[in-house]
């Protein structure tokens, strides 16, 4: 019977994989992990503020600001006024940034795919809801 020593162990081999696999960006252009879910989260939920994104993320202000700054340099998110409070900033995807995180799931997808080739249709369905059941206990366990 594995132990959660056992299940930790996986585990760091399985970031350790996903980390190498994660930088091995085409010519380091295309999004960080970090940018992919903040453009993920601004594609799912529209503009956001600082604040709203910096509270999603759990990381001060001013480390959301300094990502955003990247995002809006590469033209994947653009800053604008709150219209409902003009001394506010929301950030929003833009065009080329829905484009980026097209092209990053479409290379995690064909990754994927040769990954999981020799597993079958009930073991990928199974570790996607092991994986999603996984997330989710550890971020209820971030949050008590």
């Amino acid at each position: 019977m594995a132990t959660t020593g056992d299940v930790g162990r996986a585990l760091r081999q399985a970031m350790g994989s996903i980390q190498r696999w994660a930088g091995d960006r085409p010519a380091r252009t295309g999004p960080t992990p970090t940018e992919v879910w903040l453009l993920e989260v601004l594609a799912a939920d529209g503009p956001m503020r600082m604040s709203e994104l910096a509270e999603w993320h759990k990381v001060d202000r001013s480390t959301v600001t300094a990502q955003v700054k990247r995002l809006v340099a590469q033209g994947w998110a653009e800053r604008g006024a709150d219209p409902s409070d003009w001394r506010a900033v929301t950030v929003a995807i833009t065009d080329d940034g829905r484009a980026a995180i097209d092209a990053t799931f479409a290379r995690e997808t064909a990754t994927l795919d040769h990954a999981l080739a020799a597993w079958n249709d009930d073991e990928v369905a199974e570790l996607s809801q092991l994986l999603s059941r996984f997330a989710a206990a550890l971020d209820d366990y971030r949050r008590s």
